[in-house]
């Protein structure tokens, strides 16, 4: 049996976006290597450790950050500062605050899970 021509450009299409797919988690894998070596650098912390904290989403307090090298200092401010107006409920891990204050100011569409929830301020 042989493949017509349109046959094989019928399967190239459907192939597309499996390659696509491909392309952007190569992409992701590049990116995620590059900014694992950079924190690994800049903190002290093998990439093995960096590159297992990025894939689980590990959030990092002010005072985390600190205590694992991420930052110098932590600078207070008078008033609290306003949060991004973001969706955090795309992110798998995000700290149960942050998606509360995203449902609450009508940010997000998720709810949260029953661990957020223990964890709620």
């Amino acid at each position: 049996m042989h493949s017509t021509g349109a046959g094989r450009a019928k399967l190239q299409q459907s192939l597309k976006p499996v390659r696509q797919e491909n392309d952007a988690d190569d992409t992701l894998d590049k990116l995620t290597a590059i900014y694992a070596a950079g924190y690994a650098r800049a903190t002290g912390h093998p990439v093995a450790r960096i590159t297992a904290w990025m894939k689980s989403e590990t959030w990092l307090s002010a005072t985390e950050a600190l205590d694992l090298r991420f930052v110098d200092g932590i600078e207070t401010a008078a008033a609290p500062q306003m949060v991004a107006r973001h969706d955090y409920s795309k992110f798998r891990a995000a700290p149960a605050q942050l998606l509360q204050m995203a449902l609450n100011n009508g940010w997000g569409t998720a709810s949260l899970t029953s661990e957020q929830e223990q964890t709620k301020f």
